[in-house]
């Protein structure tokens, strides 16, 4: 149910600039964040071959030299402020799973990795470090099971094994260090290819049909609307796709997500009065787009500490508690600085990072960052070493506090804009008019696409650090959708020709949120299994307490380290989501044999 759920204020528009190619495929960004320079990154191979026109525009609110959102004074204090990476990011480490990073390395696009990919990863590996030994632990320090995961990195081999060859690692960096990277490559292509061109200090607000239909082209695109505080060089061109980044609280998603619903009514024509219809059309699209309170809020923080400072034992953790949703974790992470004097960029600094969730009403609504930290020092109290010693070596102003959300469902591609557009535009009119009729527009499948990505498809729990890995890994798909989907159909010189076919363009992109699906789902599947054991509550509390975790120590570690890494693999969608039965089934037999051996 959680997934493939089915069911403006003034403005300034600009006309298209007169362009020779301006009746081939085109590409707009809503967001310059994490996933929207991974989706124009991995589209750029299409805009050298021809099929996308050039540019592929990225569009964003903000300027190059803002800070990032959680840095200003308003939303420190929050715990229900989610800015996402911003085009900044923060001190914060994040991890970014090895099947994320690949596609920029395989051949599923172009015929060779291109310069800005290969520069891209050679950079997030120098300014990051891959994970090692893990594990998980009881709040006393005894380990329930232990891990190794490949530190090998990627490269081009690796970017080509079949998924059941794949050896996935992660890579920990700072979210600043990481959006860096991401800017740098997209400079790469928009100073040397001209395929990638990033608007800032242009904010999006609408989208808008063409007024006069001249061609095909026409029909299946759409302007955008900039707020009249946007950049004054703002400017939109007609675009047949629209890929919506904009993050958790995406406007796009708010507007137009969750509209299925309209289309089944309209064909219906049920005559229902304008007020039934409105209340009936804004219940299927509350639901698509509600968020649920997952009852936890998180802290996270960088302790500036070595491995051996922290006792850390090269071993990073997560210690699941008994209650209150209570969770730690701690990885170790080191990044590129400069020395005192600043003429040596060899040296690397250690930090640990770390995460701790914990349901606490007064330590969450504590708005004095002090107090606040020795609030949380006393809630981890009887943790094992070196829990309170990271909090401890953390300044207070930057521990960051987030409430703990996800969307309830993931979104669905926006097939049928311009119908949605028409619909919303005549219930104002029917209501102001007190009319009860529709004018049906004669092809609903007509006007540009909208997909959402990354936060803005799907905000998913940070259980299993996987948020960034499935914003990515969705811009690499949509790359690999369009490429097979776009089909070059002109003749000569005509004008008048599409240079793709919209209805095998929808059919692709379906077949692709089926694909997303899959994925997330395993995801999902993972993650609820994890916070069974680690964040159990009620009933399920009991039985993990008295049954669970007393198994799990008697456990031989081989048969351990199989669940572990198949759980992991499995989260990562690298068997399929219609594999866990039958494996999980084997799992469980060797788990059986051995508690019994034991």
């Amino acid at each position: 149910q959680q997934l493939n759920h089915n069911p403006a204020t003034t403005t300034t528009t600009t006309t298209a600039a007169a362009e020779t190619n301006n009746e081939r495929f085109r590409v707009a960004i809503i967001g310059a964040g994490a996933s929207g320079m991974s989706n124009a990154l991995h589209l750029a191979p299409l805009v050298e071959q021809g099929i996308i026109a050039k540019p592929i525009d990225i569009f964003d609110k903000y300027s190059p030299s803002d800070v990032h959102p959680h840095e200003m004074p308003s939303s420190q204090n929050d715990e229900n402020f989610h800015p996402g990476t911003g085009h900044v990011g923060r001190e914060i480490g994040i991890g970014i799973w090895s099947t994320a990073l690949e596609p920029f390395l395989c051949n599923e696009i172009d015929d060779k990795p291109r310069s800005s990919h290969v520069q891209l990863i050679k950079k997030l590996q120098e300014m990051g470090e891959y994970v090692g030994r893990v594990g998980y632990r009881t709040p006393n320090g005894t380990w329930l099971t232990k891990g190794t995961l490949n530190t090998n990195g990627v490269n081009k081999e690796s970017a080509n094994l079949a998924k059941d060859k794949i050896d996935p690692s992660l890579l920990f960096i700072r979210e600043k260090d990481f959006l860096s990277s991401l800017k740098s490559a997209c400079e790469v292509e928009e100073q040397q290819h001209g395929t990638i061109k990033i608007n800032y200090n242009t904010h999006v607000e609408d989208v808008a049909l063409p007024k006069d239909i001249q061609s095909r082209n026409d029909a299946q695109s759409g302007y955008l609307k900039f707020s009249k505080d946007s950049a004054s060089n703002a400017q939109s061109s007609k675009y047949n796709l629209i890929i919506a980044a904009d993050g958790m609280h995406s406007a796009f998603r708010l507007k137009y997500g969750g509209h299925s619903s309209i289309e089944r009514k309209w064909k219906q024509k049920t005559g229902e009065t304008a007020k039934h219809s409105e209340e009936w059309e804004s219940k299927a699209r509350d639901e698509q787009n509600a968020i649920i309170d997952r009852q936890y809020t998180v802290f996270r923080g960088n302790a500036h500490l070595s491995d051996s400072e922290a006792s850390m034992g090269g071993t990073s953790f997560q210690t699941w508690g008994k209650g209150k949703s209570m969770r730690f974790a701690a990885v170790g992470m080191s990044h590129p600085c400069l020395s005192d004097d600043g003429s040596n960029q060899n040296i690397r600094t250690e930090k640990q990072v770390w995460f701790a969730t914990i349901l606490d009403s007064e330590l969450s609504g504590t708005k004095n960052v002090d107090e606040r930290k020795m609030l949380l020092l006393e809630r981890f109290k009887d943790w094992h070493n070196p829990v309170r010693e990271l909090i401890q070596a953390t300044p207070a102003n930057k521990i960051l506090m987030e409430r703990g959300v996800a969307h309830k469902h993931s979104v669905y591609p926006v097939l049928n804009l311009a119908e949605i557009i028409c619909y919303q535009e005549q219930s104002k009119k029917r209501i102001q008019n007190n009319d009860t009729e529709y004018q049906f527009i004669s092809d609903p499948s007509s006007g540009p696409i909208l997909v959402f990505t990354g936060d803005a498809a799907m905000t998913v729990d940070p259980v299993l650090a996987q948020g960034f890995t499935i914003a990515m890994e969705s811009a690499a798909d949509l790359a690999k959708t369009l490429k097979e989907a776009l089909v070059e159909e002109r003749t000569g010189d005509s004008s008048e020709s599409l240079t793709f076919d919209s209805s095998k363009l929808r059919d692709a992109l379906k077949d692709r949120n089926q694909r997303r699906y899959e994925r997330i789902l395993c995801l999902l599947r993972a993650t609820k299994l994890v916070q069974a054991i680690s964040q159990p509550s009620d009933f399920s509390g009991f039985i993990s307490n008295n049954f669970v975790r007393p198994t799990m120590m008697i456990i031989p570690s081989f048969v351990k380290e199989k669940v572990f890494s198949y759980v992991m693999k499995y989260s990562l969608g690298l068997y399929g989501s219609h594999a866990i039965p039958k494996r999980l089934s084997k799992l469980s037999g060797e788990i059986t044999t051995a508690a019994k051996v034991r």
